[in-house]
C-alpha cells in the first residue's frame, strides 16, 4: 500500500509518500512546492492533483491520500466545559462558541470538533473548528486523483504523533511524559504542553516577521523554563539563527524533531533537507498506518 500525505498551507504545500511493508514504512519521496493559497477554487484543487500526480505514480487500487491542515486554516480555542452535560447539550455548546466567534454565519458552515481534557466537575475541551469548504477542496484534489480521503487532520497534532512509541493500534504513550511541543511556521507559532503524558493546554502567537517570531520564541522559553518540562520539542522550518537561539537557552532540553527517526521506518529512500518541516507528513502516516 502507497501512502500519500498532503499538507496545505497558505503559501507552500508539502507531499510526502510512503510504501507500507508489514506495519512499516519505507519513505520513498517528499516533496515541498511554493503555492498561493488564497482561496480554496477548483482551478487551485486541480493545480494541487498536478502537482502530486507528476511527482508520484499513482494506483487507484493501491494509493491511500490523507490531508493535514494547517492551524491557520482552523479555529481553535481551550475553553472550560461543564463535565456532565449530555452529548445533545455538548454539541450545542460547541455550535454557540462556534457563533460567539463568526457571529455573521452559520455554524452549519463548520465542521466542529471538541476534546475534552482535565478532570473534577469542570473539564476543559480543545474545539477544533474548520470550514467545509475547505474540507470539500481536500476532497476535490482527491477526486482529480481518483482517489479517497482516509484522513483530514490540522497539522500541529499530526506533528504530535511523531512523538509517541506505538504499543499497539490502540495505545500509544509520549517518549517524554512532560514537555512542550512547537510548532514554527511563517505566519504562526503553535503551542501545546504536556504533563504526566496528558494534554493540558493549546495557545498560539501569531508572527508577522522574523524579530516576532524570535520575541515569542524567547517569551515562551522563558515563561516555561523553570517548569519542570523535561523537553522543549520544535518542529518547521527557521533559519539556523533561530536554532542556534534555541538551542543555547535551552541546551539539553531542546530537540528539533526528526519526524524519520522512528522504528517504524523500514528504509529511508531520500534525505530530506529540512526533515522536521514533515512532521505534521508523517504524524499523519502513523494514523494511516494503524487505522486499517
Amino acid at each position: 500500500m502507497i501512502f500519500i500525505t498532503v499538507k496545505l498551507g497558505r503559501e507552500r504545500i508539502y507531499i510526502a509518500e510512503t510504501e507500507e511493508l508489514s506495519r512499516k514504512l519505507v519513505l520513498k519521496k517528499t516533496l515541498s512546492q511554493s503555492l498561493c493559497l488564497e482561496t480554496f477554487s477548483f482551478e487551485k484543487a486541480v493545480e494541487i492533483a498536478s502537482v502530486i500526480s507528476s511527482s508520484i505514480n499513482i494506483s487507484e487500487k493501491f494509493t491511500k491520500i490523507s490531508f493535514c491542515l494547517d492551524t491557520e486554516f482552523a479555529f481553535l480555542n481551550v475553553i472550560p466545559v461543564d463535565a456532565n452535560l449530555s452529548e445533545k447539550e455538548l454539541n450545542q455548546h460547541l455550535s454557540w462558541e462556534i457563533f460567539n466567534y463568526f457571529p455573521g454565519e452559520s455554524v452549519h458552515n463548520f465542521a466542529i470538533r471538541g476534546y475534552k481534557f482535565g478532570t473534577g466537575e469542570i473539564h476543559k475541551m480543545l474545539v477544533a473548528a474548520v470550514r467545509k469548504e475547505i474540507i470539500s477542496f481536500a476532497r476535490t484534489i482527491a477526486d482529480k486523483l481518483n482517489l479517497k480521503v482516509q484522513i483530514i487532520d490540522i497539522d500541529h497534532f499530526a506533528a504530535e504523533n511523531c512523538l509517541r512509541e506505538r504499543i499497539s493500534p490502540t495505545r500509544s504513550k509520549y517518549i517524554y511524559s512532560d514537555f512542550i511541543l512547537v510548532g514554527l511556521k511563517e505566519r504562526r507559532i503553535d503551542v501545546s504542553l504536556f504533563k504526566n503524558y496528558e494534554f493540558k493546554r493549546y495557545f498560539y502567537y501569531v508572527v508577522n516577521s522574523e524579530s516576532d517570531l524570535r520575541y515569542f520564541v524567547i517569551k515562551l522559553i522563558n515563561d516555561n523554563i523553570s517548569a519542570g518540562f523535561e523537553k522543549f520539542v520544535f518542529y518547521g522550518e527557521v533559519s539556523e539563527e533561530v536554532i542556534d537561539l534555541i538551542s543555547e537557552m535551552l541546551g539539553n532540553k531542546f530537540l528539533f524533531l526528526n519526524p524519520f527517526d522512528s522504528p517504524l521506518f523500514l528504509d529511508i529512500k531520500v534525505n530530506p533537507k529540512n526533515a522536521s518541516v514533515f512532521a505534521p507528513n508523517i504524524g499523519l502516516m502513523l494514523r494511516m498506518l494503524w487505522s486499517g
